[in-house]
């Protein structure tokens, strides 16, 4: 699978594929790759090659296959257009591509096809997922055309985001940047946030001031907020937070989640003041951010390595009780909170 920086230069320097399978949720990468592809793609009219935007945007035509498309995206494939020679044809959603998906859907249609792409095609099918399903028989065949995948990793989304910065001409310094991209979940998200950010400032340099006043937190950063307080005996402040995050739609699973890897975070922190390895390497080791690493020393200043370890264990044990159905989520969530609370007083 070609990384979506690389399919971008592949874009440039070779020609146009029939066919590319784009893997991934972030809409910007695949919006700015599939104008890549039709900026290339010759558009024939008369015999004059048109490659003004509007010119190679009428060309794309788009199918849903969550929405019933997939005729029409066949339709589209295996009709000649009346309008124009060339025609790329993106046909979104095709989430049965991906593992642990139990849908059939009709895209048989697509095991002729790939054998023998239609001229003046471009097909272009979008999987909203991390990976593909490798068994399945079309996957297989999709492999003989570019596969690219359209997320990008954490140090490459920064570079990214300020491209993105630079072409909309919004000046951000290296901080705030990092910031931004802590405080979002993609690239697509950090593209409309440095929007509101330049009205925001008056289109003048976004500071870090502004990116913490006007981004929301994440939710991780609310778990710090929780284990700072039930660490300090603040549990008042912390089922406040609780309640908080409730209302505002997250499930008690992801929340008891976030608070087991944020222990397990803690733990790694206070064994790496034992054996000397220096938090980014931790940090590196378990993909986590730097960032993470060091709140995560600061709040386990209270706590020793053996109470981290019995506490990871107590979490282990009731996120089983709860999928076995022996224990409610939310109750189980509220005794991991005064586990901590009291192994931090007993200290």
């Amino acid at each position: 699978m070609l990384s979506w920086q690389e399919a971008m230069k592949h874009l440039q320097q070779e020609p146009v594929a029939p066919v590319y399978t784009l893997v991934g949720n972030e809409w910007l990468l695949i919006r700015q790759f599939v104008r890549q592809v039709a900026s290339r793609f010759v558009i024939s009219d008369g015999g004059a090659a048109l490659r003004g935007s509007e010119d190679f945007e009428s060309a794309i035509v788009e199918f849903d296959y969550e929405q019933g498309g997939s005729v029409q995206a066949m339709l589209a494939c295996q009709t000649v257009s009346l309008f124009s020679q060339q025609e790329i044809v993106r046909f979104s959603n095709l989430g049965l591509l991906a593992p642990s998906t139990k849908s059939k859907g009709d895209v048989d249609w697509l095991i002729p096809y790939l054998a023998k792409p239609a001229p003046g095609k471009v097909l272009i099918v979008e999987v909203p997922a991390e990976k593909l399903d490798e068994r399945k028989k079309i996957v297989k065949l999709l492999h003989q055309y570019p596969v690219v995948a359209c997320h990008v990793d954490e140090g490459e989304a920064l570079r990214v985001v300020a491209e993105i910065a630079h072409a909309q001409n919004i000046e951000i310094a290296e901080r705030p940047l990092k910031e931004l991209c802590r405080r979002v979940a993609s690239v697509s998200q950090a593209s409309l946030e440095l929007k509101k950010l330049d009205s925001y400032t008056g289109h003048q340099a976004v500071d870090l001031n502004a990116v913490r006043e006007l981004v929301a937190e994440p939710l991780e950063d609310n778990v710090f907020h929780w284990i700072d307080g039930v660490v300090r005996g603040n549990l008042g402040s912390v089922f406040h937070s609780l309640r908080g995050v409730r209302l505002a739609g997250y499930d008690e699973l992801a929340l008891f989640a976030m608070l087991a890897r944020q222990l397990r975070l803690m733990w790694h922190a206070k064994r790496s003041q034992h054996t000397g390895v220096k938090l980014q390497e931790v940090a590196a080791q378990v993909g986590a951010h730097p960032y993470a690493l060091k709140i995560a020393a600061e709040q386990s200043k209270g706590l020793s390595e053996l109470a981290l370890a019995s506490l990871i264990k107590t979490s282990a044990d009731l996120e089983f009780a709860v999928k076995t159905g022996r224990e409610d989520a939310g109750m189980a969530l509220e005794r991991m909170i005064l586990s901590i609370a009291v192994s931090a007083k007993s200290a």
